[in-house]
């Protein structure tokens, strides 16, 4: 619990630790049959309801979370079958108790929403070799940031007798399952946090290898350990598109992050969502959160349309979940008043090319003058930190927006 990676997001806001979590209950729960110590007809009708109500709201959680619950089900089901312990009754009990819980959520999404998979799915979609590249250079990145390739070689002994036991094989195939996903989708740009579903399976599998080392080795592997998690804590900047928690918690909480620029816009206008401008951002959650206004999301995470071909530039492949931005003529089509999420030295609106203020907002240098609108300006809003502002593309002329900047006085830029 001491692992860095693992504990930042034990008290994040997302899901991560609610879906790391019931996987691993149901792992643990299902472990005795997948490893042959236990025959499901003896396990006990409560630890399968268990199992299965946990897998549903582990589905309902993250539905990624098939990956684990599927290798681990897998496990159990060709064990029993090796043994000749293979019963429809507690398999039935297995699956119905999820199936309660999971069909009628799956049965209002499709009709809601006319698709089974989340946008973020599609929003990550890359040719698999790019998706291949970047898995294995986040993998990389986290043994190595860790010290975790110090650690293996001093446990490797330990885990050459520890592999042998039957409890090791369920896990390892679990680990492994969820290895490819990661893999498969290119991983994630937050700090390791792909890998932490299965963290709680790699502690497991790393304490029975050192149980089997030799005391001095023990205590190497498990200083080189504390020492990685800690060197992580301090040292680790971001890398390779690889954003740290700790540079993510600025992006929203720091002075002029996405919070205050949302809260700046709330004060100008006050009405929100009713009458307010539409705005389109890629810090799609902070920054209309804090401004109630109504938000085109331009990587297309919360929206569906914008992941359409039609609708969408190329990014750089390097930061997943970051591939796509929705084009301006899409957003137009949305009636977007404003593009956000800039900070910036105030003052410096009158400095350079327009146009490459509009590309560093927008991610992507294929913006053109001919993309934008006539009539479309930069607009420079200041913020509660000394000297910052906020600078926005003005892509409409509706008068909710022209008021509000005439009559602060804002400084703006024809482009």
């Amino acid at each position: 619990m001491s692992f860095h990676s693992f504990a930042i997001y034990l008290t994040g806001g997302l899901e991560t630790q609610w879906q790391t979590a019931l996987a691993t209950l149901v792992v643990w729960l299902l472990s005795p049959i997948a490893n042959g110590s236990a025959s499901p007809m003896h396990l006990g009708s409560a630890r399968l309801v268990a199992a299965s109500l946990a897998a549903g709201l582990a589905c309902l959680t993250r539905l990624d979370s098939i990956v684990i619950l599927v290798a681990i089900l897998a496990a159990a089901m060709w064990t029993a079958r090796r043994n000749g312990e293979l019963a429809a009754r507690p398999f039935a009990m297995l699956l119905l108790p999820a199936a309660a819980l999971v069909v009628p959520w799956v049965i209002w999404k499709v009709g809601y929403y006319d698709a089974i998979l989340p946008n973020t799915f599609r929003a990550k979609q890359t040719p698999i070799l790019w998706a291949l590249v970047r898995g294995t250079m986040f993998g990389a990145i986290f043994l190595a940031v860790t010290l975790l390739f110090v650690a293996i070689p001093i446990i490797r002994p330990g885990w050459r007798l520890a592999r042998r036991r039957p409890t090791v094989r369920p896990l390892l195939l679990v680990a492994g399952a969820w290895v490819a996903y990661l893999l498969y989708v290119g991983a994630d740009f937050m700090e390791f946090r792909f890998l932490v579903p299965i963290l709680p399976i790699a502690a497991v599998l790393t304490t029975g290898a050192v149980a089997h080392l030799p005391h001095r080795r023990q205590l190497a592997a498990v200083a080189v350990l504390l020492i990685g998690s800690a060197a992580k804590w301090v040292f680790f900047p971001g890398l390779l598109g690889i954003e740290s928690a700790r540079g993510l918690k600025g992006h929203v909480t720091a002075e002029g992050g996405w919070l205050e620029m949302g809260e700046v816009l709330r004060d100008a206008w006050p009405q929100g969502e009713h009458g307010g401008p539409t705005i389109a951002a890629t810090p799609a959650g902070a920054i209309p959160y804090a401004s109630r206004l109504r938000t085109i999301d331009m990587l297309g995470l919360t929206d569906v349309d914008a992941n359409d071909e039609a609708n969408r530039w190329e990014l750089t492949k390097l930061k997943a979940g970051h591939e796509h931005i929705a084009t301006v003529d899409y957003l137009e089509s949305r009636h977007v008043d404003l593009i956000v999420g800039l900070e910036r030295d105030c003052g410096e609106l009158a400095e350079g090319d327009p146009i490459e203020v509009v590309r560093e907002l927008y991610l992507t240098y294929r913006v053109e003058r001919d993309d934008l609108p006539d009539g479309a300006r930069l607009v420079e809003i200041p913020l509660r930190t000394a000297k910052r502002c906020m600078v926005v593309v003005q892509i409409s002329k509706r008068p909710v927006v022209n008021r509000v900047v005439d009559a602060r006085g804002w400084a703006t830029r024809d482009i």
